[in-house]
């Protein structure tokens, strides 16, 4: 899948998510990714990661 925005080309084989954020935690997320320098995008997907990471370690 390609993925197009107005100013810039991205090639990505990664799917598209639409998620709906009450606006308090989308700032939080964007003041943790701008502190980690990387995009809110990328930080949810670490914390997505490490979510299913502690929930499948729960269920051993």
């Amino acid at each position: 899948m390609i993925s197009i925005s107005a100013s810039k080309f991205v090639a990505t084989d990664k799917a598209r998510v639409t998620v709906y954020l009450p606006q308090e935690l989308k700032q939080r997320l964007a003041v943790i990714a701008e502190k980690d320098k990387r995009s809110v995008s990328v930080l949810i997907e670490i914390l997505v990661l490490e979510a299913l990471d502690v929930r499948d370690n729960a269920k051993k």
